[in-house]
Formats: structure tokens, sequence, C-alpha cells
């Protein structure tokens, strides 16, 4: 049986294709991780300064320097809402809905693993359909 080269070549294109995608998705799960991270981080910061009340901190500014502040827990969080509107909410409302925010972006993170997932696997069959069509060829 003789294979034509545009078959192999169409075959290889389709390897590439899906080794790119395999990429975007990794820089991509990677990016949401890191935000992912951060959200957990500030849920904690909440959950410590809703524990203690009014307390001292250092609000970092850049290039080294920090100011001291005193935070009360009681005027609440500005957080934004959506389309870049910020509003002043109860600590507890904010954790909650970073908590939210949170858990949607690990469940997108585990979409893209499967979606991830899924390409390999069509890497290594497509991988597996040209080997076996280059050795008929031959």
């Amino acid at each position: 049986m003789v294979v034509s080269e545009s078959k192999l070549r169409q075959l290889a294109q389709m390897v590439e294709l899906n080794r790119q995608k395999i990429e975007r998705l990794t820089l991509q799960t990677e990016k949401l991780g890191k935000i992912s991270i951060e959200h957990q981080s500030v849920i904690e910061a909440l959950s410590a300064l809703e524990q203690k009340g009014t307390r001292q901190t250092l609000i970092p500014f850049g290039a080294g320097v920090q100011v001291e502040a005193e935070i009360d827990v009681e005027a609440g969080a500005i957080v934004d809402i959506g389309s870049g509107v910020q509003a002043t909410r109860p600590m507890n409302e904010v954790s909650g809905l970073l908590l939210v925010r949170k858990e949607e972006i690990d469940a997108l993170i585990a979409a893209m693993d499967e979606e991830k997932q899924e390409s390999e696997d069509l890497v290594g069959a497509l991988i597996s359909q040209y080997e076996q069509m280059a050795k008929e060829s031959m």
C-alpha cells in the first residue's frame, strides 16, 4: 500500500497544531494557577484580619518602601465587582466573593488540563498513525 506524501504532510501538520495548542494551554494554566494562588493568599489575609479586628500592618509601595497603616475590619474592603467598578464590601463578603472566583478559576484549570490531556493523547495517536503510514510507504 502506497501512502501519499500529502497525507503524511497533513498528519505532521495536525501533530504540530496540537503541540502548539498544548503549549498555549500550558501557558494559560500556569497563569491561572498563579492567579488562584494569589486569591488564596488574599482569602487567608482577610481571614486573619477578621479574627484580629483592627490591626497594624505595612503596605508596600515598591522600591523597598512600606507605609505603616492601621486596618479597621469594620470598614470593610474595596473590591472590583466587575467592569472596573469598585465597591466597599464587608470583609467576610469579600472573602466569599474571592472564594467563588478561586473555585471558578480552579474549575477552569481542571477543564484546560483535561483538554490538554486529550490533545496529548491525540498527538500520540497521530504520531503512531504517521509512523505506521511511513513504514507502509517504504
